[in-house]
């Protein structure tokens, strides 16, 4: 993994991921976490920015 991050660095290639992916997916695990234990469900929309799984 850390390979391919400097090549992208060194080389200028695209990344695969934006970080709007990243934030996509952490937002789907943290309203995952959410449900499980407050609610039966929840979008990751839902999800307080301010919410930790801590």
């Amino acid at each position: 993994m850390a390979i391919d991050d400097e090549r992208w660095v060194v080389f200028g290639t695209p990344v695969r991921n934006s970080g709007e992916d990243g934030r996509s997916e952490l937002a789907t695990s943290l309203a995952t976490i959410m449900s499980a234990g407050e609610r039966p469900r929840i979008a990751p929309a839902d999800v307080p920015a301010e919410w930790t799984a801590c």
